[in-house]
C-alpha cells in the first residue's frame, strides 16, 4: 500500500540497499638516484551545480520519448536527480554522492522509478523491465566546470537485473545556481502539492503537518556554501497513525534549491531515508505563500 507523508506529493516505499559514497584513489611513483621527473598536478574541475537537460531517447523500448532532467550537486558531493519522461509520465528520482578527479566524474547511488502525475490522473504504471521500482547504480563522465556535464550510467534493479548502459546525456549548467543561498531568502510558508503548509523559520527550522495522516515533519535547513543555490535538509517524521505508523522516527536527508524564475517562487525538494528494510523518498515543488 502506498503511504502518505507529511507534505510531499510523491511518497514511495522502495526496497533497495543504500550504496556507500563514491571515493577516489591515488597511485605511487618511482625514481632512481640520478633522474627525477616532476609532473604538474591536474587541477580538479567541480561538478557542483544545478544542471539541466532535455533529450530524446535514442533506442530501446522508449525510443523517441522526450526526457527532461535536473541534477543538483552540492559542494559536499551529495546529489539529488529527477528525470521526467514527458511522453509516458514516468520519472526517476536519484540520491547519492559524486567525486571528481581532474575533469572525470564518478559517483554511485540509488534510484527509484515512479509514476509522475502532471495533473490528477495517473496515466501509466511505471516500473523497470523486470517489474521492480528501484535500483542501485554508478555513473561516470566528464565535466567542464560551470558549463557542461556529460554522464553515462549503469544500474542493477532490486530484483537483480542488470540494466543496459544508458546513452550519454549532456547536462547544462543553470546560472541560477550562482544566485547563492540564505535562510532569509527561503524563510516563510510554502504550499505543498498535497495541500499541506510547510513552514521554514529565519533560523532554518522546518515544520509541516499532514492533517489526513497526522504525520508531522520537523527538522532543519542548512547551507553548505552561501555562494551556491543549494540547501541541505535533515528531517524526521512523527505522529503518523494507521498505515503510516511505520514512518514514525524516520530520519530523512536530502537537498533543495530555490527556483526564483517562477511566481510565486518554488523550493524544489528531494529527501530520502531508511524505513526498516525499505526507503522512503519524498519530492515536491513547494510554492511560497
Amino acid at each position: 500500500m502506498q503511504r502518505q507523508n507529511a507534505f510531499l506529493s510523491v511518497s514511495l516505499i522502495v526496497a533497495f540497499t543504500l550504496l556507500p559514497s563514491a571515493c577516489g584513489g591515488g597511485g605511487g611513483g618511482g625514481g632512481n638516484p640520478t633522474t627525477s621527473t616532476t609532473v604538474a598536478p591536474v587541477a580538479n574541475q567541480s561538478a557542483t551545480g544545478l544542471w539541466e537537460t532535455t533529450y530524446q531517447v535514442a533506442s530501446g523500448a522508449n525510443a523517441g520519448d522526450i526526457i527532461q532532467g535536473t541534477a543538483l550537486i552540492a559542494s559536499t558531493g551529495q546529489y539529488y536527480t529527477l528525470s521526467v519522461n514527458q511522453t509516458n509520465h514516468c520519472a526517476e528520482v536519484g540520491f547519492g554522492n559524486e567525486s571528481v578527479s581532474g575533469s572525470s566524474v564518478s559517483g554511485s547511488g540509488t534510484t527509484a522509478i515512479v509514476t509522475y502525475a502532471p495533473g490528477t490522473t495517473i496515466l501509466t504504471s511505471c516500473t523497470f523491465p523486470d517489474g521492480s521500482t528501484s535500483a542501485t547504480g554508478t555513473y561516470t563522465g566528464t565535466v567542464v566546470q560551470g558549463s557542461s556535464l556529460v554522464l553515462t550510467g549503469t544500474a542493477t534493479t532490486s530484483l537483480g537485473t542488470a540494466l543496459p548502459a544508458g546513452q550519454a546525456v549532456t547536462l547544462n549548467f543553470n546560472q541560477a545556481f550562482n544566485q547563492g543561498a540564505s535562510l532569509t531568502a527561503i524563510a516563510g510558508n510554502y504550499l505543498a502539492t498535497s495541500g499541506s503548509v510547510v513552514s521554514i523559520s529565519p533560523t532554518g527550522t522546518l515544520s509541516a503537518t499532514n492533517a489526513a495522516t497526522g504525520c508531522t515533519l520537523t527538522g532543519t535547513v542548512s547551507i553548505p556554501n552561501a555562494s551556491q543555490n543549494a540547501y541541505q535538509l535533515a528531517l524526521s517524521e512523527s505522529g503518523c497513525t494507521g498505515v503510516n505508523v511505520g514512518l514514525n522516527g524516520t530520519s530523512l536527508s536530502g537537498l533543495a534549491y530555490l527556483d526564483t524564475s517562477t511566481n510565486p517562487n518554488q523550493l524544489i525538494v528531494g529527501v530520502s531515508g531508511p524505513v526498516a528494510s525499505h526507503t522512503v523518498i519524498l519530492v515536491d515543488a513547494l510554492r511560497k505563500q
